[in-house]
């Protein structure tokens, strides 16, 4: 792969968080992590059933799908180093409206702000197409 680095699109080496000299986009990211209470106390994660993993070995992608009580969430991993432009889905995507909570490509944390946050159209079964940057995580919860 290092050979293969001085050829290849920037936006497509495998860090999606940039580093520079103050790691200022990783410290961002890590504090975001541990402040959002998505993560840190919500039963939906410390109590919650895995309800299904979807693995997606084409296109390197893996889903799980969490449960607790009436919340759902979904945790896309996108391993492979293609980007998804408005194109990803999988067969079994749960039923409800959707919404993106959280990304690791935004620009925030040194990302190209690749991403679902704040899309026109809901995130359904049936309209999925999902942005997906290489290398990047993305959270999906159950609005409806």
């Amino acid at each position: 792969y290092d050979h293969l680095e001085s050829i290849a699109r920037p936006d497509s080496i495998v860090s999606r968080i940039k580093l520079d000299e103050d790691n200022k986009h990783l410290k961002r990211f890590t504090r975001f992590m541990k402040q959002i209470q998505f993560f840190a106390h919500s039963p939906l994660v410390t109590q919650g059933e895995l309800v299904n993993t979807y693995i997606d070995n084409h296109h390197k992608v893996h889903i799980h799908h969490l449960r607790h009580g009436k919340e759902e969430a979904l945790i896309i991993k996108n391993f492979g180093n293609h980007f998804h432009d408005n194109s990803y889905g999988f067969g079994n995507f749960p039923e409800g409206v959707w919404k993106e909570v959280h990304n690791s490509d935004q620009s925030a944390f040194g990302g190209l702000n690749y991403h679902n946050l704040g899309r026109k159209d809901d995130i359904t079964a049936q309209n999925q197409n999902l942005n997906l940057a290489p290398n990047s995580v993305s959270i999906l919860k159950r609005v409806k």
